[in-house]
């Protein structure tokens, strides 16, 4: 899909990247199908990223802005960390 979007964009043209990182509470969670995807008893099967393998993602783009971002969320009475990576990649031609 990377390869696709760097094919089709022109030069200079941007993508946004969100993803959720392996320092979110979900992480770790339900069946490893892959090194850091999961498939949970939903059916849903998530991947979480880290910085360099986002970077290694968007290889031949460049990087304007790559960063986790981090927040915690009240349930049930505990707090849990929600952790995402997030990043602004631009073609290069």
């Amino acid at each position: 899909m990377v390869r696709e979007l760097g094919r089709v964009l022109a030069g200079g043209g941007r993508v946004f990247f969100r993803g959720f990182s392996r320092a979110d509470m979900r992480y770790g969670k339900g069946k490893e199908t892959e090194e850091g995807t999961f498939l949970r008893g939903d059916g849903i099967s998530t991947h979480y990223f880290t910085e360099e393998e986002t970077e290694e993602l968007f290889t031949g783009f460049s990087r304007e802005v790559l960063a986790a971002e981090t927040w915690t969320i009240r349930i049930r009475g505990k707090d849990l960390l929600r952790s995402e990576i997030a990043g602004m990649f631009a073609v290069q031609k």
